[in-house]
């Protein structure tokens, strides 16, 4: 079973390896993992944000965007994950890690 992630899919829904792609339909990436953010506050909902690894070859030099769920405007079984941003816009407010989290992104279930 998997949780539920900003309402509106699941965090199986970003498998790895999966295409994330901007509004503006360019590839950005595919998904390296899942990870719970850490630097919600206590009694606050629980929230998700993945890793996008861009460039490189099967992870290595490659970069890194950590995008949050809420960012996710479709993300559907056999389609690419899009955001609610373009590539270009993706690039510049995603680079760095949420705080609070470790940097090994791990597989939501």
């Amino acid at each position: 079973m998997h949780r539920a992630c900003a309402g509106r899919f699941s965090a199986g829904d970003l498998d790895i390896f999966k295409t994330v792609k901007g509004s503006d339909g360019k590839k950005i990436g595919v998904v390296g993992g899942v990870v719970e953010d850490q630097s919600a506050s206590l009694g606050s909902p629980v929230s998700f944000y993945f890793t996008v690894d861009c460039g490189g070859f099967l992870g290595i030099r490659a970069s890194h965007l950590y995008i949050p769920v809420e960012a996710v405007a479709s993300a559907h079984v056999g389609q690419p994950v899009v955001l609610l941003c373009t590539a270009q816009e993706a690039g510049e407010k995603y680079t760095h890690q949420p705080e609070g989290n470790d940097s090994s992104a791990q597989q939501g279930s």
